[in-house]
Protein backbone atom coordinates (compact mmCIF):
# COMPACT_ATOMS: atom_id res chain seq x y z
CA UNK A 1 0.00 0.00 0.00
CA UNK A 2 2.89 2.57 -0.73
CA UNK A 3 0.09 5.22 -2.01
CA UNK A 4 -1.66 5.75 1.76
CA UNK A 5 -2.03 8.52 2.45
CA UNK A 6 -1.15 9.30 5.94
CA UNK A 7 -2.62 6.43 8.12
CA UNK A 8 -0.48 3.01 8.72
CA UNK A 9 -1.62 0.04 6.63
CA UNK A 10 -2.94 -1.53 9.78
CA UNK A 11 -5.78 0.78 10.20
CA UNK A 12 -6.35 1.19 6.11
CA UNK A 13 -9.44 0.30 4.94
CA UNK A 14 -11.26 0.05 1.19
CA UNK A 15 -13.26 2.32 0.02
CA UNK A 16 -15.89 -0.22 0.01
CA UNK A 17 -15.33 -0.49 3.77
CA UNK A 18 -15.54 2.75 4.31
CA UNK A 19 -18.67 3.51 2.42
CA UNK A 20 -19.85 0.58 4.19
CA UNK A 21 -19.21 1.99 7.69
CA UNK A 22 -20.82 5.39 6.55
CA UNK A 23 -23.87 4.27 5.29
CA UNK A 24 -24.49 3.00 9.28
CA UNK A 25 -23.35 5.57 10.54
CA UNK A 26 -25.70 8.22 8.07
CA UNK A 27 -28.13 5.86 8.80
CA UNK A 28 -28.37 6.32 12.80
CA UNK A 29 -27.20 10.12 12.81
CA UNK A 30 -30.01 11.59 14.78
CA UNK A 31 -29.49 15.35 13.17
CA UNK A 32 -27.14 17.39 11.23
CA UNK A 33 -24.68 17.73 13.24
CA UNK A 34 -24.43 13.67 13.56
CA UNK A 35 -24.43 13.28 9.51
CA UNK A 36 -21.52 15.79 9.47
CA UNK A 37 -19.40 13.66 11.83
CA UNK A 38 -20.28 10.74 10.29
CA UNK A 39 -19.10 12.27 6.68
CA UNK A 40 -15.71 13.54 8.29
CA UNK A 41 -14.73 10.10 9.55
CA UNK A 42 -16.16 8.97 6.05
CA UNK A 43 -13.80 10.74 4.25
CA UNK A 44 -10.73 10.34 6.51
CA UNK A 45 -11.43 6.27 6.15
CA UNK A 46 -11.47 7.09 2.20
CA UNK A 47 -7.72 8.66 3.04
CA UNK A 48 -6.27 5.78 4.20
CA UNK A 49 -7.30 3.65 0.70
CA UNK A 50 -5.89 2.82 -2.45
CA UNK A 51 -6.45 2.58 -5.61
CA UNK A 52 -6.69 -0.82 -6.43
CA UNK A 53 -8.98 -1.58 -2.94
CA UNK A 54 -12.66 -2.68 -3.07
CA UNK A 55 -14.75 0.36 -4.46
CA UNK A 56 -11.72 2.08 -5.01
CA UNK A 57 -11.85 4.24 -6.89
CA UNK A 58 -15.29 5.93 -5.91
CA UNK A 59 -18.21 5.03 -8.24
CA UNK A 60 -19.42 8.56 -10.21
CA UNK A 61 -22.56 8.21 -8.42
CA UNK A 62 -20.62 7.27 -4.56
CA UNK A 63 -18.60 10.57 -5.35
CA UNK A 64 -21.32 13.02 -6.01
CA UNK A 65 -23.15 11.55 -3.10
CA UNK A 66 -20.75 13.12 -1.04
CA UNK A 67 -21.15 16.71 -2.32
CA UNK A 68 -24.92 16.03 -1.74
CA UNK A 69 -24.89 14.99 1.88
CA UNK A 70 -22.34 17.92 2.46
CA UNK A 71 -24.82 20.47 0.99
CA UNK A 72 -27.95 18.65 2.45
CA UNK A 73 -26.76 18.21 6.43
CA UNK A 74 -25.04 22.06 5.85
CA UNK A 75 -21.64 21.25 6.97
CA UNK A 76 -20.04 24.32 5.95
CA UNK A 77 -21.41 25.62 9.08
CA UNK A 78 -19.76 22.68 11.00
CA UNK A 79 -16.31 22.96 12.86
CA UNK A 80 -15.29 19.94 11.45
CA UNK A 81 -14.57 21.37 7.91
CA UNK A 82 -11.92 23.19 8.41
CA UNK A 83 -10.75 24.87 4.68
CA UNK A 84 -8.08 21.71 5.03
CA UNK A 85 -11.01 19.10 5.43
CA UNK A 86 -13.27 21.25 2.51
CA UNK A 87 -9.57 20.31 0.15
CA UNK A 88 -10.16 16.97 1.74
CA UNK A 89 -14.10 16.71 0.54
CA UNK A 90 -13.66 18.00 -2.72
CA UNK A 91 -10.81 15.49 -3.65
CA UNK A 92 -13.09 12.70 -2.88
CA UNK A 93 -16.40 14.39 -4.53
CA UNK A 94 -14.31 14.31 -7.42
CA UNK A 95 -15.35 11.54 -10.03
CA UNK A 96 -12.02 9.60 -10.41
CA UNK A 97 -14.09 6.50 -11.78
CA UNK A 98 -12.10 6.81 -15.16
CA UNK A 99 -8.71 5.35 -14.08
CA UNK A 100 -5.34 6.70 -13.06
CA UNK A 101 -5.34 9.60 -15.13
CA UNK A 102 -8.37 10.94 -13.43
CA UNK A 103 -7.15 10.02 -9.90
CA UNK A 104 -3.89 11.97 -10.93
CA UNK A 105 -5.75 15.06 -12.08
CA UNK A 106 -7.74 15.18 -8.89
CA UNK A 107 -4.78 14.57 -6.80
CA UNK A 108 -2.96 17.57 -8.40
CA UNK A 109 -5.68 19.84 -7.12
CA UNK A 110 -6.00 18.67 -3.79
CA UNK A 111 -2.48 19.36 -3.50
CA UNK A 112 -3.20 22.70 -4.43
CA UNK A 113 -6.13 23.39 -2.32
CA UNK A 114 -3.96 22.15 0.85
CA UNK A 115 -0.67 24.60 0.04
CA UNK A 116 -0.69 27.02 2.45
CA UNK A 117 -3.81 25.17 4.59
CA UNK A 118 -2.78 25.07 8.50
CA UNK A 119 -6.21 23.92 9.74
CA UNK A 120 -6.57 20.98 11.25
CA UNK A 121 -7.84 17.66 8.82
CA UNK A 122 -11.11 15.86 8.96
CA UNK A 123 -9.79 13.68 11.57
CA UNK A 124 -9.18 16.96 13.77
CA UNK A 125 -5.25 15.20 14.22
CA UNK A 126 -3.54 15.37 10.83
CA UNK A 127 -1.33 18.20 10.00
CA UNK A 128 -1.40 19.46 6.23
CA UNK A 129 2.22 17.92 6.33
CA UNK A 130 0.96 14.78 6.62
CA UNK A 131 -2.11 14.94 4.04
CA UNK A 132 0.42 16.81 1.71
CA UNK A 133 3.12 13.93 1.80
CA UNK A 134 0.40 11.35 1.47
CA UNK A 135 -1.27 13.02 -1.68
CA UNK A 136 2.48 12.94 -3.34
CA UNK A 137 2.39 9.09 -2.39
CA UNK A 138 -0.85 8.77 -4.16
CA UNK A 139 0.31 10.63 -7.57
CA UNK A 140 3.82 8.61 -7.78
CA UNK A 141 2.39 5.57 -6.83
CA UNK A 142 0.36 6.19 -10.15
CA UNK A 143 3.63 6.13 -12.15
CA UNK A 144 4.76 9.10 -14.47
CA UNK A 145 2.79 7.86 -17.10
CA UNK A 146 0.00 8.44 -16.00
CA UNK A 147 0.94 11.24 -13.34
CA UNK A 148 3.97 12.77 -14.32
CA UNK A 149 5.11 15.66 -12.04
CA UNK A 150 6.36 18.59 -13.80
CA UNK A 151 9.35 20.56 -12.29
CA UNK A 152 6.76 23.82 -11.40
CA UNK A 153 4.40 21.21 -9.78
CA UNK A 154 7.31 19.54 -7.69
CA UNK A 155 7.96 22.95 -6.42
CA UNK A 156 4.30 23.62 -5.37
CA UNK A 157 4.26 20.12 -3.83
CA UNK A 158 7.21 20.56 -1.49
CA UNK A 159 5.61 23.79 -0.04
CA UNK A 160 2.60 22.06 0.27
CA UNK A 161 4.45 19.55 2.14
CA UNK A 162 5.92 22.55 4.60
CA UNK A 163 5.30 23.63 7.88
CA UNK A 164 3.78 27.25 7.15
CA UNK A 165 2.44 27.79 11.30
CA UNK A 166 3.81 30.79 11.62
CA UNK A 167 5.18 33.68 9.24
CA UNK A 168 8.51 32.56 9.56
CA UNK A 169 7.61 29.36 8.54
CA UNK A 170 5.69 30.83 5.78
CA UNK A 171 8.87 32.95 4.46
CA UNK A 172 10.98 30.42 4.71
CA UNK A 173 8.68 28.29 2.68
CA UNK A 174 7.79 30.57 -0.02
CA UNK A 175 11.68 31.49 -0.24
CA UNK A 176 12.29 27.90 -1.02
CA UNK A 177 10.15 27.41 -3.35
CA UNK A 178 11.27 30.40 -5.40
CA UNK A 179 14.41 28.86 -5.41
CA UNK A 180 13.30 25.79 -6.43
CA UNK A 181 10.93 27.80 -9.49
CA UNK A 182 14.23 29.65 -10.33
CA UNK A 183 15.20 26.81 -13.05
CA UNK A 184 12.05 25.42 -13.47
CA UNK A 185 10.28 25.14 -16.81
CA UNK A 186 7.05 23.76 -17.11
CA UNK A 187 3.58 24.88 -16.30
CA UNK A 188 2.27 23.92 -12.42
CA UNK A 189 0.31 21.24 -10.96
CA UNK A 190 -3.03 22.84 -12.67
CA UNK A 191 -1.03 21.82 -16.24
CA UNK A 192 -1.72 25.37 -17.34
CA UNK A 193 -0.67 28.70 -14.86
CA UNK A 194 2.68 28.90 -16.21
CA UNK A 195 5.87 28.68 -13.76
CA UNK A 196 6.29 32.69 -14.56
CA UNK A 197 3.05 32.99 -12.58
CA UNK A 198 3.41 30.43 -10.24
CA UNK A 199 6.62 32.12 -8.65
CA UNK A 200 4.58 36.00 -8.95
CA UNK A 201 2.03 34.42 -6.89
CA UNK A 202 4.30 33.03 -4.78
CA UNK A 203 6.99 36.25 -4.56
CA UNK A 204 3.50 38.56 -3.45
CA UNK A 205 2.91 36.54 -0.96
CA UNK A 206 6.16 36.40 0.29
CA UNK A 207 6.53 40.15 0.61
CA UNK A 208 3.35 40.73 2.78
CA UNK A 209 4.70 39.11 5.73
CA UNK A 210 5.63 41.49 8.13
CA UNK A 211 8.96 42.20 7.38
CA UNK A 212 10.16 40.95 11.20
CA UNK A 213 9.50 37.63 10.17
CA UNK A 214 10.55 37.56 6.59
CA UNK A 215 13.53 40.18 5.63
CA UNK A 216 14.28 41.48 2.41
CA UNK A 217 15.74 38.99 0.37
CA UNK A 218 19.84 39.65 -0.23
CA UNK A 219 20.90 40.52 -3.91
CA UNK A 220 21.83 36.63 -4.26
CA UNK A 221 18.09 35.55 -2.98
CA UNK A 222 16.98 38.34 -5.44
CA UNK A 223 18.55 37.18 -8.35
CA UNK A 224 17.29 33.41 -8.05
CA UNK A 225 13.68 35.43 -7.49
CA UNK A 226 13.88 37.36 -10.74
CA UNK A 227 15.00 34.25 -12.52
CA UNK A 228 11.54 32.26 -10.78
CA UNK A 229 9.24 35.05 -12.29
CA UNK A 230 11.34 34.46 -15.81
CA UNK A 231 9.69 33.28 -18.76
CA UNK A 232 11.25 29.76 -19.41
CA UNK A 233 8.23 28.47 -21.53
CA UNK A 234 10.42 27.85 -24.11
CA UNK A 235 14.07 26.39 -24.56
CA UNK A 236 14.75 30.05 -26.30
CA UNK A 237 13.31 31.75 -23.43
CA UNK A 238 14.49 29.30 -20.72
CA UNK A 239 18.54 30.16 -21.98
CA UNK A 240 17.21 33.81 -21.75
CA UNK A 241 16.45 33.21 -18.29
CA UNK A 242 19.45 31.33 -17.67
CA UNK A 243 22.07 33.75 -18.74
CA UNK A 244 20.31 36.75 -17.41
CA UNK A 245 20.51 34.83 -13.81
CA UNK A 246 24.21 34.27 -14.25
CA UNK A 247 24.83 37.81 -14.92
CA UNK A 248 23.19 38.79 -11.99
CA UNK A 249 24.97 36.84 -9.83
CA UNK A 250 28.07 37.55 -11.32
CA UNK A 251 27.58 41.11 -10.81
CA UNK A 252 27.60 39.98 -6.84
CA UNK A 253 31.56 40.14 -5.37
CA UNK A 254 31.29 38.07 -2.52
CA UNK A 255 31.04 34.03 -3.07
CA UNK A 256 29.39 33.46 0.46
CA UNK A 257 26.60 35.53 0.26
CA UNK A 258 23.34 33.27 0.99
CA UNK A 259 21.00 32.38 -1.42
CA UNK A 260 16.93 32.22 -0.55
CA UNK A 261 17.51 28.85 0.90
CA UNK A 262 19.42 27.46 4.25
CA UNK A 263 23.02 26.77 2.92
CA UNK A 264 22.70 28.03 -1.01
CA UNK A 265 25.67 31.01 -1.55
CA UNK A 266 26.16 32.56 -4.62
CA UNK A 267 28.97 30.91 -5.80
CA UNK A 268 27.28 27.92 -5.48
CA UNK A 269 24.34 29.27 -7.29
CA UNK A 270 26.91 30.40 -10.10
CA UNK A 271 28.25 27.02 -10.89
CA UNK A 272 24.97 25.53 -10.57
CA UNK A 273 23.70 27.87 -13.25
CA UNK A 274 26.41 27.27 -15.69
CA UNK A 275 25.92 23.60 -15.14
CA UNK A 276 22.25 24.25 -16.36
CA UNK A 277 23.39 26.21 -18.90
CA UNK A 278 25.61 23.40 -20.26
CA UNK A 279 22.49 20.75 -20.11
CA UNK A 280 20.32 22.91 -21.90
CA UNK A 281 23.25 23.43 -24.95
CA UNK A 282 22.02 27.53 -24.36
CA UNK A 283 23.96 28.74 -27.26
CA UNK A 284 24.75 26.05 -29.64
CA UNK A 285 21.68 26.75 -31.62
CA UNK A 286 23.08 30.15 -32.35
CA UNK A 287 27.04 28.88 -32.98
CA UNK A 288 25.37 26.45 -35.44
CA UNK A 289 23.39 29.41 -37.65
CA UNK A 290 26.97 31.09 -37.40
CA UNK A 291 28.64 28.50 -38.83
CA UNK A 292 25.90 27.91 -41.46
CA UNK A 293 26.31 31.58 -42.37
CA UNK A 294 30.17 31.38 -42.82
CA UNK A 295 30.04 28.25 -44.54
CA UNK A 296 27.53 30.19 -47.13
CA UNK A 297 29.55 33.05 -47.36
CA UNK A 298 32.83 31.28 -48.35
CA UNK A 299 31.20 29.32 -50.97
CA UNK A 300 30.10 32.10 -52.63
CA UNK A 301 33.26 34.04 -52.67
CA UNK A 302 34.78 30.99 -53.53
CA UNK A 303 32.53 30.76 -56.87
CA UNK A 304 32.99 34.62 -57.47
CA UNK A 305 36.30 34.05 -57.53
CA UNK A 306 36.67 30.88 -59.46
Amino acid sequence: MSDVIYLPATVAKSCEDCKSDYTTAKGSAADDTAKCAALATYVTCLETSVKTDAGCPLAAADAAAIETDYSDATCSTDSKFTATCICQKDFWKTDQSTGATAVCSAAKAYILCLKGKTAAACDMSASVVDLATGVEARMTGLGTTDCAISDSCQCQINTAKATIDSNANKCTAYNTELSCLRTAQAAGCDGSTTKRAVATATDTARAGLPSGDCAAPTATCQCEINAAKGDAASATSYCTVLSTLKTCLSAITTGTEAGCTTGSTQAALVTDTEAKTATAKCGNAADHVTFALTSLIVSVLMHVFL
